[in-house]
């Protein structure tokens, strides 16, 4: 499943997404019902996996909060929305990687930074991960 996407760079990917059925929670949504409900929603989508693994792209933020990504896209969510989702997450989830991080392009360490801290926060909130 994607959370937090906008727009899709080429046709062909919205329509692949859409013949494999697989389940989008596009920004906008999330912004308009909140993260209790997205992590919810979410819950009900991968209620059935044996395994959840995590990969987070830094540009599913809206470039005001990450600016070191490589494609900034306006209305993307908040750093605060995604380390909400985030830290919900940790515990239901085996494995988790964080993509996108540009430094180049950021405005001084703002994205590292903020990159630094969700793999923290992850980490200490996947403690609690039932291993069972």
């Amino acid at each position: 499943m994607q959370v937090g996407t906008r727009s899709f760079n080429f046709p062909s990917s919205k329509r692949f997404t859409d013949e494999i059925g697989l389940a989008e929670l596009p920004a906008r949504t999330v912004r308009r019902c909140g993260t209790e409900w997205t992590f919810a929603r979410i819950g009900e989508i991968t209620s059935g996996a044996d395994h959840i693994f995590l990969s987070v792209d830094m540009d599913v933020l809206d470039p005001a909060h990450a600016p070191g990504v490589g494609w900034h896209e306006p209305g993307g969510l908040t750093s605060g929305e995604l380390l909400d989702l985030l830290v919900a997450l940790a515990p239901r989830v085996g494995g988790f990687a964080l993509n996108e991080v540009n430094p180049l392009t950021d405005a001084g360490p703002k994205t590292t930074i903020l990159a630094a801290n969700l793999v923290s926060q992850f980490a200490v909130a996947a403690v609690g991960r039932n291993e069972g």
